[in-house]
């Protein structure tokens, strides 16, 4: 196990999620509430689930239907229509404390939501570490003298 910052946690699995095809905002959504996900002891298996399912899956098409939800949320309850029993996992992922999660035939219910306190760190297996890392590599540029002439990697000012 590796003990790493909420930031380093969130940073790779934004990386992780653009290497594998998520736009950039879809990625920074992605990677705070993977981290929110794990600071409740979520499983890991849906945010490996969430990142093979790219470029499509939960990352890209929840996010729009769970904020309009919230945006239409009356008093403390949000109801969300949905067979998709992946929606439990991923809602759990928002930055709130859901006091209550029931999910019936056709829908699942939310009840009193409310900020959720972070620890300062998180233990990650190595393994998933380095599963994640390699899939944010997709996005680094290639060393080659040609992607140098193009501006990639530091320069000599750079280095002043």
């Amino acid at each position: 196990m590796t003990n790493c910052s909420l930031n380093e946690v969130e940073a790779v699995l934004t990386k992780a999620a653009r290497g594998c095809g998520a736009d950039a905002a879809q990625a920074a959504r992605f990677g705070r509430g993977a981290v929110m996900h794990l600071c409740e002891d979520g499983p890991i298996t849906p945010i490996h689930a969430a990142l093979a399912a790219l470029p499509k899956g939960v990352i890209v098409e929840y996010a729009a239907s769970i904020q309009q939800g919230l945006s239409q949320a009356t008093g403390n309850t949000v109801l969300f229509q949905t067979d998709d029993p992946l929606w439990t996992s991923y809602l759990t992922a928002l930055p709130y404390r859901l006091t209550r999660v029931s999910q019936t035939a056709h829908a699942i219910h939310l009840d009193v939501f409310e900020k959720t306190p972070k620890p300062a760190r998180l233990q990650i297996s190595s393994e998933d570490m380095a599963q994640w890392q390699s899939l944010a590599a997709k996005t680094y540029v290639p060393e080659t003298a040609q992607s140098r002439l193009a501006g990639a990697g530091a320069g000599l000012t750079d280095n002043d």
